[in-house]
């Protein structure tokens, strides 16, 4: 039975059922935007998992190991070493996997981009991931400073130039682990 009263949704639209919408454009608010570049950056660049996520069939401690020297081959220091299972065990008395946060600087490049945007230490340093597996593989992975920069809005030429050399060191210093 159809509804003829005054505040009948049938009534108030001027348009018929199905049909609202339609040639009104929806506003782009600036997390679209923000994804859109996200998205735009991953099909320009081809950004592929495998280049910032390796996996190693050798010991843990090993591997540990060796990332500090292959980021100092490209310039970065280690800055903060987080180690994640003590830090759990001795917080929440809970057995974790083993797992290291490494913070990565290269400080002539944070010099550069903190002259141009301070707000951009948020994003320092670049994380760099050490941990083992369920499979007892060791997996090293690491942050695509493009990416970080995409997902922190509209950036200018010169921190967008910064993140992608950024980005090849980070790549070069992944292959020589």
């Amino acid at each position: 039975e159809r509804c003829y009263k005054e505040k009948c949704a049938i009534e108030r639209r001027n348009v018929p059922p199905g049909q609202h919408g339609q040639g009104r454009r929806r506003k782009v608010r600036a997390y679209g935007l923000q994804l859109r570049e996200k998205q735009k950056l991953r099909r320009i660049y081809g950004l592929l998992e495998a280049q910032f996520r390796r996996t190693f069939d050798e010991d843990y401690e090993a591997v540990l190991a060796r990332v500090p020297d292959a980021l100092a081959t490209e310039g970065f220091g280690v800055l903060t070493e987080i180690d994640v299972k003590a830090t759990l065990k001795k917080k929440l008395d809970v057995d974790f996997r083993r797992y290291k946060i490494l913070g990565a600087c290269n400080p002539p490049f944070a010099h550069k981009v903190l002259q141009d945007e301070l707000e951009i230490g948020l994003l320092l340093p670049c994380n760099v991931l050490v941990y083992e597996s369920d499979e007892g593989q060791t997996v090293v992975s690491a942050i695509d400073p493009i990416m970080m920069m995409a997902s922190a809005g509209e950036a200018s030429p010169e921190i967008k130039a910064i993140a992608d050399e950024v980005r090849q060191k980070l790549v070069n210093a992944m292959e020589k682990i």
